[in-house]
């Protein structure tokens, strides 16, 4: 055992194994996080971990206590890119610096070898907190848990979840993220209830430095743990959700009673709305740097910063169990996205710009001078990924004129399954659905048959058709 004052090396030693070991656990999942220079490294080889805690703790060494944590996440933005800075992991990671940096006021006893639990450093020596949670009964989110975390006078190192994952969405996949341990029960009524109530009572066998205990459900079953658990001389706090949807949290031992406010959940703008903000980020954006090609993660942080809520927010609203990647790809009337591998990142750009501009090539038309000056250079492997680009209509094509294809419009939307109860249907559908029957976006067709108008103009001036504009969404029915 080494026992060492916040001055000693050993909390540079500390912080350097934390991120050495969140960067080799966030690559493990998420590798499209990191920059470009070191996505490909192996991190998970020993010698390279090694290595890079070395490098990691002579620098944090340099700094005095106060700004070791600080100078941490300064090196955090020399590993990963925007989106990783928006994740629910960079938040849990957030809170194990925190907590670092706390424990950094007092002298601390830290063992030669540190064990670790999920990409957590657990330190085997002293007296830690574990939350149990009821998935299915009760859904925490990062606040909240961090709410809870506080209230525990122990580092909060373990955390187990259980629930019928097959029911969860991607909900295992977000606690995972978040550092938690994942217990899958079959389902049926109060079987998660089941399993936690066991392993709860057991503890100590599996925990022997628990010292304190979440048991975070509603279920009133649970009451028998809590009894058990407290007989068992831990700190047993019931977390529960209230009508309100605040969470009320009893410490059994003094009867101490905390609240954790509802998280105040952003309004989320209709999706046809939130579309069309997305596209004006991507053009302005275009505009700004003579660029077509946007990373995904920069545009999800224009537009987080701009609006205040995040593209999986919306897609979590809009389009559950589905990812903010598939916002795009579902709509290739408006977008083209290109990603060169799975690990690769994700490229944006406007189907309208895209058109216009050669495969390969990156500024917007009429933008010589622009693309000059940024010395711009083509995503990643552009020409040999797997992008989605309009081909130019063959000459076999059917649709020679504008009456063809407004006779083919007004086809689709006959046939539309998608129309409102006015007989209305949303123009994207009815691209969507040309463009499967066609093997071409409409777009594309407009430009090919020499018709200088845009999508919606052209319906506006097509006789056998009523257009609607109803907010920023446009609607088309047969006359």
């Amino acid at each position: 055992m080494v026992t060492m004052s916040a001055n000693s090396p050993v909390i540079p030693r500390q912080g350097a194994e934390l991120l050495c070991q969140a960067i080799a656990t966030i690559h493990q999942y998420h590798p499209e996080w990191f920059i470009e220079k070191i996505r490909h490294h192996d991190w998970q080889k020993p010698q390279v971990q090694d290595a890079l805690v070395n490098k990691l703790a002579g620098l944090l060494d340099q700094e005095s206590a106060q700004e070791q944590t600080q100078r941490i996440r300064q090196l955090l933005q020399q590993f990963f890119l925007p989106a990783f800075f928006e994740s629910s992991a960079f938040q849990e990671l957030q809170a194990q610096l925190n907590l670092l940096e706390s424990a950094s006021t007092e002298p601390l006893a830290i063992p030669n070898h540190q064990p670790y639990l999920n990409g957590k450093l657990v330190e085997s020596n002293r007296a830690i907190a574990l939350l149990l949670l009821d998935a299915e009964n009760l859904k925490l989110d990062i606040p909240q848990e961090n709410f809870l975390r506080n209230i525990c006078t122990l580092p909060l190192q373990i955390k187990i979840a259980f629930a019928n994952w097959k029911a969860c969405g991607k909900y295992d996949e977000e606690l995972h993220q978040r550092g938690y341990d994942l217990m899958h029960v079959p389902s049926g009524n109060d079987m998660a209830d089941g399993k936690m109530i066991v392993m709860g009572s057991s503890i100590h066998d599996h925990y022997p430095t628990v010292q304190e205990v979440l048991v975070c459900s509603s279920d009133k079953v649970m009451t028998n743990l809590h009894t058990k658990l407290s007989q068992q001389g831990l700190t047993v706090y019931q977390v529960r959700k209230q009508q309100d949807g605040a969470i009320a949290i009893v410490n059994s031992n003094t009867g101490q009673t905390f609240t954790c406010p509802k998280v105040v959940v952003p309004t989320i703008p209709p999706l046809e709305t939130c579309i069309t903000h997305l596209k004006e980020i991507l053009r302005a954006e275009q505009q700004k740097t003579g660029i077509l090609w946007i990373e995904l993660a920069k545009i999800s942080q224009l537009f987080r910063d701009k609006y205040k809520f995040s593209i999986s927010q919306l897609v979590t609203i809009h389009q559950p169990g589905k990812r903010a990647r598939e916002l795009f790809i579902d709509r290739p009337e408006e977008f083209v996205v290109h990603q060169a591998s799975e690990q690769a990142a994700l490229y944006i750009a406007l189907f309208e710009a895209a058109i216009a501009t050669p495969l390969g090539e990156t500024a917007l038309p009429n933008s010589t001078e622009l693309q000059k000056k940024a010395g711009l250079t083509a995503p990643p492997s552009l020409n040999n990924g797997k992008s989605v680009q309009p081909n130019p209509p063959s000459a076999e094509f059917p649709l020679k004129t504008a009456n063809d294809l407004e006779t083919a419009i007004a086809k689709i939307i006959k046939s539309s399954t998608q129309k409102d109860p006015d007989g209305f249907v949303n123009i994207s559908a009815i691209g969507s659905q040309f463009r499967q029957q066609y093997q071409q976006p409409i777009t594309a067709v407009l430009k090919q048959l020499e018709i200088n108008k845009r999508y919606p103009t052209f319906l506006q001036a097509c006789p056998k058709l009523v257009v609607q504009q109803k907010g920023n969404l446009w609607r088309a029915r047969l006359r």
